[in-house]
């Protein structure tokens, strides 16, 4: 049997007779895959709008994955015919929009899936199409790409190989998705797939660097799934083409980083800081192969138990890359441990005891993808979401003219976070290009105590600080926030929330249901709109976020602020 980049005849073998041996898992998903695959069928395929200039290009992988892989587990010859439309479609296309790279790496992924995988049930006119496809709208694009940052060591987004040259997620998925179609195509084109590979291993270096030494992720969980997608199987395709993925996952920094998507998702819940867009768990489906990859088992227990704990529907997360990278041990039962986690690079900090999971943000305020939000935190416990990120707002996807400023955009701004504003104004509420730093992280048994110092983003005062304690027995945690000044100023700090809220003089209760929490406070709260301030931009088309409330405390004319705010879950 002929070797396959990624997903071919002997995994969907492996796959038919995991589900002769009636393991449980595989029977879901593989359900899961067929009953995609035959949705897909009653459409046609089309274009996906992601916004006003381009399209989302990563909607043809996945329509590629499922009905190819659906082909190989049932012989089916309508999944077939429809995956062929769906590459023919994409190898129609007058281009593959190479202005927005990361949709001509998509469908050259895209291509190379299906190609790979159908290959010994293609004719040679269909053969033909598709190697003239991948040459014309994704190899000659992406060669002048390279050349082009290899001319110009400063290029600015939007200019052609850009993105060679930064850090962030389009490095990896522009780069990752090329190797792919690069190794599929090696033997049709030997030389043009050699300068691909060669390339994106070296520029795809500025993004690794990126997360060392701890793994820290500035662009939030949603971003981190967006480029391990792409990550994940170059460096599979990679190994089973080569025997190795020249030590891509290697570095101890992309080590902790899939830790870090661990740590990131709580039970049916996910911390979505920046421009993560749902409070419930994200779809972490690299992990799956990192589980083998990286040496650590436990990540293929944590996908399995994630399905069958209910964290997340199975209709809206069932991958074919499940089927490919599962093993039948990770379906064996154990526990999987969380402790409490400080990754210093994103200055962000987990804490978890039992049902309780508190996530707390620091880091840099002009990150990629990134909010105005030093010092806000999120809060589970009880399975209640108690204290909200609102996420991310699509209007500044879309933008709104020249003249539009995302810092306008209440989820952007500080006010839209549980954060502290002092003196508001048009301003975004911290300074941007300042940090946040978590200055001290103390974690034992009983207690965790953190001290961030926020002094940098608020240049009207002379420092401010957060500082979180959580005590694990009592199921308390204390919030003190600090602030200092010899100049007045005015004091908020917000804290959004989803549940219905009654205040007292002295705190104020959260219910849901019949859960709820009370707060204890030495100053007193009150119950705003999460909306804008008077004092700040109002744009039209915001996300609506009416459904939420923040409880507000609001100080004037002070010189000195030691609010304690305690929680009791």
């Amino acid at each position: 049997m002929r070797k396959y980049a990624y997903g071919g005849k002997q995994d969907a073998d492996r796959v038919n007779e995991l589900i002769r041996n009636n393991d449980s898992f595989v029977i879901l998903i593989s359900d899961k895959v067929i009953k995609k695959s035959e949705e897909l069928l009653l459409a046609q395929p089309e274009t996906k709008q992601f916004d006003r200039k381009s399209f989302n290009g990563q909607f043809h992988i996945e329509n590629i994955d499922f009905l190819s892989f659906a082909y190989l587990l049932t012989d089916r010859e309508e999944f077939l015919s429809r995956a062929k439309l769906e590459m023919n479609f994409i190898s129609e296309l007058p281009d593959w929009q190479p202005f927005k790279f990361l949709n001509t790496s998509a469908c050259s992924l895209a291509l190379s899936i299906g190609y790979d995988r159908l290959k010994d049930f293609l004719s040679e006119s269909e053969k033909q199409k598709y190697k003239n496809a991948v040459l014309k709208l994704g190899f000659e694009p992406v060669i002048s790409e390279y050349e082009n940052a290899e001319k110009n060591s400063e290029l600015k987004p939007g200019e052609p190989g850009w993105w060679c040259l930064t850090p962030w997620n389009w490095n990896a998925v522009c780069n990752c998705g090329m190797i792919c179609a690069a190794v599929v195509w090696k033997d049709e084109y030997p030389e043009i797939s050699s300068r691909i590979i060669e390339n994106a291993l070296k520029f795809i270096k500025l993004f690794f660097d990126k997360m060392e030494p701890d793994g820290a992720w500035t662009e939030g969980i949603g971003y981190w799934l967006y480029a391990n997608y792409y990550i994940s199987r170059a460096s599979c395709m990679l190994k089973n083409y080569f025997g190795t993925d020249y030590g891509m996952c290697d570095r101890n920094g992309f080590k902790k980083t899939v830790l870090y998507a661990e740590y990131m998702n709580h039970d049916s819940f996910n911390f979505n800081f920046h421009d993560c867009g749902v409070e419930s768990r994200i779809n972490t489906t690299p992990i799956m192969y990192y589980a083998e990859r990286l040496g650590m088992p436990f990540l293929g227990q944590s996908r399995v138990r994630a399905f069958e704990k209910g964290f997340f529907s199975a209709d809206d997360a069932a991958c074919v890359s499940d089927l490919i990278w599962y093993k039948a041990e990770y379906s064996e039962a154990g526990n999987i441990d969380f402790e409490d986690i400080f990754f210093e690079g994103s200055d962000e900090a987990i804490l978890v005891s039992d049902d309780i999971a508190f996530a707390f943000h620091g880091g840099y305020t002009l990150a990629n993808h990134g909010h105005i939000d030093c010092g806000t935190f999120i809060l589970d416990s009880r399975g209640e979401r108690w204290f909200s990120d609102l996420g991310k707002d699509m209007l500044t996807y879309n933008g709104a003219g020249e003249d539009f400023s995302p810092y306008n955009v209440y989820r952007i701004r500080t006010e839209g976070h549980n954060s502290i504003v002092i003196n508001p104004s048009i301003e975004p509420g911290q300074k941007l290009g300042s940090s946040a730093k978590i200055v001290s992280f103390k974690s034992a048994e009983r207690y965790c105590v953190i001290n961030m110092d926020l002094s940098d983003c608020y240049p009207d005062v002379d420092s401010v600080s957060r500082e979180i304690l959580f005590d694990k027995k009592d199921r308390k945690i204390v919030i003190t926030d600090t602030a200092v000044s010899d100049r007045e100023f005015a004091f908020y700090s917000f804290m959004h929330t989803g549940a219905e809220i009654s205040v007292s003089g002295g705190g104020a209760i959260l219910k849901k249901g019949s859960k709820q929490i009370r707060i204890l406070s030495n100053y007193p709260l009150s119950v705003m709109d999460a909306e804008p301030l008077d004092t700040s931009p109002r744009v039209q088309g915001q996300a609506d976020n009416s459904s939420f409330k923040k409880l507000c405390y609001n100080l004037s004319h002070v010189h000195s602020v030691k609010i304690l705010t305690e929680i009791y879950l």
